[in-house]
């Protein structure tokens, strides 16, 4: 059995110069080629089922991750319009405080504060040790490059560090109103959408170096879902699609039936593993662009023509 299965986050109108949403518009151009050209099913019934109905269209899945407010206001109308099922993997402690996870708060931090001294430096490799940003600018395309740096670093370096630039900046006030609150989460729920674990903190799980930890992030989300949504989770998306064999065999361990990563490929259920069913990310550029990438041809140019891209994936 094969399916890709499409990734997103953020649907909106707003600027970011570090991690730009996918405007609406684009979104619903997107839905277009995914209901022109794949069979849209729900994820969690057909993963886990042995049989499947035959279908003239190759088999996708529609998933968000982080669980922003914006699912609800501009994806969904959109989605309903063709009736289409989806996923969204919430991070637990992210709904209970309303504060967005790290990779979004790091971005945020330094694209609004007004600091230009870099007092986190001694805790950096030279690369950024730079003292002072010249321009808001320069602090910005040092945020561009930081975070990819954290995201393949240990896990409890990558919290040191966030912590730091956020005693730093703390002259920035966090938004609290761009995640999907408890009750709104119950609503889509009730509506046929598959609420998911994004694990509690969102944290890189693979570089987690104490088990117990990776178990309370897996256990405590689980938990904290099967209570607030009145059933247990069937899925969990790995944050930052960070995960290693410790993490797949705790998530079994803790009840979840499926993982997701990202990795940018079709899943076939006869060579890879239900616990790293990759997804394929959809970004805000072009429709060209766009179907290269749904359709698998992007990775194979890749693989002979390495390509420059601005985009902060996998969040």
């Amino acid at each position: 059995m094969n399916i890709r299965v499409f990734s997103f986050h953020r649907i909106s109108q707003e600027v970011d110069e570090l991690w730009q949403p996918l405007f609406p518009e684009r979104f619903k151009k997107i839905l277009e080629y995914i209901v022109t050209n794949y069979k849209v099913v729900n994820l969690d019934q057909f993963l886990l089922s042995d049989r499947h109905e035959p279908a003239d269209k190759p088999y996708a899945g529609i998933t968000f991750d982080d669980g922003y407010k914006d699912i609800l206001t501009h994806a969904y109308p959109m989605i309903q319009e063709y009736n289409l099922p989806f996923n969204i993997f919430v991070v637990t402690n992210c709904v209970d405080t309303g504060i967005p996870p790290w990779t979004f708060v790091l971005d945020y931090m330094f694209v609004h504060t007004s600091v230009m001294e870099n007092k986190v430096r001694d805790l950096l490799p030279p690369k950024f040790q730079t003292p002072v940003w010249k321009s808001v600018k320069d602090r910005i395309e040092f945020a561009r490059q930081l975070k990819p740096f954290l995201k393949n670093s240990a896990n409890d370096f990558r919290e040191k560090v966030v912590k730091a630039y956020t005693e730093c900046f703390s002259d920035v006030l966090l938004p609290h109103d761009l995640l999907l609150n408890w009750d709104e989460l119950v609503y889509l729920k009730e509506l046929g959408v598959n609420i998911s674990s994004h694990s509690h903190t969102h944290p890189l799980l693979g570089k987690m170096e104490q088990e117990s930890a990776i178990v309370a992030e897996f256990q405590t989300s689980y938990d904290i879902l099967t209570r607030r949504m009145g059933q247990a989770p069937v899925s969990i998306s790995y944050p930052v699609g960070s995960v290693d064999d410790r993490v797949k065999r705790i998530a079994r361990e803790v009840g979840y039936k499926v993982g997701f990563a990202v990795n940018q490929e079709e899943y076939n259920s006869d060579k890879q593993d239900i616990f790293e069913i990759p997804r394929i990310e959809l970004y805000n550029e072009s429709m060209l662009k766009t179907r290269l990438r749904a359709n698998g041809t992007l990775q194979k140019i890749k693989k002979y023509l390495p390509l420059t891209s601005n985009h902060n994936y996998y969040h």
